[in-house]
């Protein structure tokens, strides 16, 4: 498994491949993240885009 994958329910795949996920590069703009940070997140938090704003929430807090 790579750094960029969930295991999960979607199981083993990279987030390119996740079917209701961001973009990463579009993301990482909305927020003001560079790409690995973006990947990161949403990695994280799993391909439900709720969760990827939550983990991106907490992110630029924390940040």
């Amino acid at each position: 498994m790579t750094a960029f994958e969930f295991r999960g329910a979607m199981g083993e795949r990279p987030i390119e491949k996740w079917p209701v996920t961001y973009d990463a590069e579009v993301w990482a703009k909305k927020y003001g993240l560079t790409l690995k940070q973006a990947k990161t997140i949403i990695s994280s938090n799993g391909p439900p885009k709720h969760g990827c704003d939550v983990g991106a929430a907490a992110f630029i807090r924390v940040w």
